[in-house]
């Protein structure tokens, strides 16, 4: 515990004088508790600023997609990302940035693929009757949270002006020329 006490104090002294210092700890064994994943002495999480732990989401253990659960001493800090490696490996998509948006990743993912079959974007009419047959279509008001929500997490980007004549058209916000709202982490 002493040399990493000391091993500490050296690093703090890099962020004393502004620099980032980013460490990388592995969890133990098993499903540790959200916040108790790091091994060892509890002096490491009491050092950070920020602590980061990554999990598989239950289900398919192939996934590109990951947990990530924050805790950190700035109120900035999003406390859950769900988050999808991109197709080509090289950064991450935001699916939902909150625990309810959590539970509405599925339906992102059939907005997603309705969009992507589509070569114009879809107004909400539109989508309902596009929703698969299997599948039970969401009622107007839940499409338009989900749309909503979507469009403010990036996701997807909206054009139009709501209205009867010129409804709102939704689309992935990262195809076809759109605003760069996708939502990517770093590359």
């Amino acid at each position: 515990m002493r040399s990493l006490l000391k091993a500490l104090q050296e690093l703090q002294r890099l962020t004393e004088r502004g620099l980032a210092v980013l460490l990388l700890h592995h969890p133990p064994k098993g499903e540790p508790r959200l916040g108790q994943a790091a091994r060892g002495s509890g002096v490491l999480p009491a050092f950070a600023d920020i602590l980061l732990e990554m999990r598989v989401p239950q289900g398919d253990p192939a996934t590109r997609r990951r947990r990530l659960h924050g805790f950190s001493r700035y109120p900035d800090t999003p406390q859950h990302l769900l988050i999808e490696l991109t197709p080509a490996g090289n950064g991450y998509t935001v699916l939902a940035a909150t625990a309810d948006d959590d539970a509405l990743a599925p339906a992102f993912d059939t907005l997603r693929v309705l969009l992507l079959q589509s070569e114009t974007p879809l107004t909400r009419d539109e989508l309902r009757q596009a929703w698969p047959p299997h599948q039970p279509p969401p009622t107007r008001t839940t499409l338009w949270r989900w749309l909503t929500r979507a469009c403010g997490l990036g996701i997807l980007h909206r054009t139009g002006a709501g209205s009867k004549c010129d409804p709102f058209r939704y689309g992935l916000a990262n195809a076809g020329g759109a605003e760069d709202a996708s939502g990517e982490i770093g590359t």
